[in-house]
C-alpha cells in the first residue's frame, strides 16, 4: 500500500494510491510535490509529475530512476521501483 501526499489549494491530505485513483483525483486533489526544485514549463506537466504505476512503464520508470540519480537494480519488480522512485522526490 502506497500513502501519497495529496495537496488542493492549500489542504493537504494523506491518501492511498488506490483512494486518490478513485476518489480525490476527481475532487481536484494532485499529488504533493516539493515545489522548491520542480520548475514545470505548464500547469499540464505539473498535473503529470507523479500519477500511478499503470499510467508508467517499467522501462519508463527506471529511465527516471536513472535521470534522478537513484539507485536501483533494473530487475527489480515494476512495484518495487515504482515506490523507489516516489519515495525519491
Amino acid at each position: 500500500m502506497i500513502k501519497l501526499k495529496l495537496i488542493k489549494g492549500s489542504k493537504v491530505i494523506n491518501a492511498t494510491e488506490k483512494a486518490y485513483r478513485v476518489i480525490y483525483k476527481d475532487l481536484g486533489y494532485r499529488p504533493y510535490e516539493n515545489q522548491a526544485h520542480i520548475s514545470p514549463t505548464s500547469e499540464e506537466k505539473r498535473k503529470d509529475d507523479v500519477l500511478g504505476i499503470n499510467n508508467y512503464t517499467k522501462a519508463e520508470i527506471i529511465e527516471i530512476l536513472t535521470e534522478k540519480g537513484i539507485e536501483h537494480n533494473p530487475r527489480d519488480k515494476k512495484e518495487i521501483l515504482y515506490s523507489l522512485m516516489i519515495e525519491g522526490d
